[in-house]
């Protein structure tokens, strides 16, 4: 038998460390500078409750009351750099007001930014990056969520529509949408969003788009976005267009 020792440690010991990375992409992103847009309310910092509930994001919950788990957790505040952790309905109405004022707009250049001062690898597949734009299926099944309905696949559920830039993937974009909802419906709107931030970056000049047929969709197409390629599009198509590389100021 293999002579086995054990000893008492005052270390704090914590299943979630790789919350330290994710708190080290939040400084870099300035995800605290939400704070001068939306002030301290009761005490709590708008930061604090986003950084929150992203934390449980990266964690994998993302019901409001997973986050009472969290309250009194130290390594969870520490690694986050919160001043405190909201409670369950604070999280909720908090977010939803901000919700209200147009959170989306005001965070939008976050992930743009984090890639460019951290000066993240972009590959292209040829001579050229492609903006991915699918979306995907949410299986919801006997659920009485809002927004939960028939999706193409044949369940019950969500279909968000995503936008990943490069061979690397890097998600620029998500958005929730009812899962009856059309794959085209509102695409280019949610495609203009997604990739404005890219482009006001761009160091490099972008040249036009062509037009794309949307995978599964027969007969429909859209103008692409400058300096864009959506999935599926032609390879033919996409080398046409000029590389967007992302400045580092």
């Amino acid at each position: 038998m293999p002579n086995i020792k054990f000893r008492a440690s005052c270390r704090t010991l914590t299943s979630h460390a790789g919350l330290s990375i994710i708190g080290q992409c939040f400084e870099i992103a300035g995800v605290d500078s939400i704070d001068s847009r939306f002030p301290t309310t009761l005490g709590m910092r708008t930061s604090d409750v986003i950084k929150s509930y992203l934390g449980l994001l990266c964690l994998g919950m993302s019901d409001y009351d997973a986050v009472e788990n969290f309250r009194r957790d130290k390594p969870f505040q520490q690694l986050l750099t919160l001043q405190k952790v909201p409670s369950a309905a604070t999280l909720r109405q908090r977010l939803e007001k901000l919700a209200a004022n147009d959170l989306q707009a005001r965070t939008a250049t976050w992930s743009t930014t984090l890639l460019s001062l951290i000066e993240a690898p972009i590959t292209a597949e040829t001579t050229h990056v492609c903006l991915d734009i699918d979306t995907l299926v949410m299986d919801n099944s006997n659920s009485k969520k809002e927004g939960v309905s028939r999706t193409y696949q044949k369940v019950d559920g969500y279909t968000p529509i995503a936008a990943y830039l490069g061979n690397e993937g890097w998600c620029l974009g998500l958005e929730l949408r009812p899962g009856k909802q059309h794959t085209m419906k509102e695409s280019n709107a949610f495609l203009g969003t997604a990739s404005r931030p890219m482009l006001d970056q761009a160091t490099d000049p972008v040249t036009r788009g062509q037009r794309l047929r949307q995978p599964g969709a027969p007969g429909a197409s859209r103008t692409a976005t400058p300096g864009l390629c959506r999935r599926g599009a032609p390879a033919r198509l996409c080398r046409q267009m000029e590389p967007a590389r992302l400045g580092h100021g």
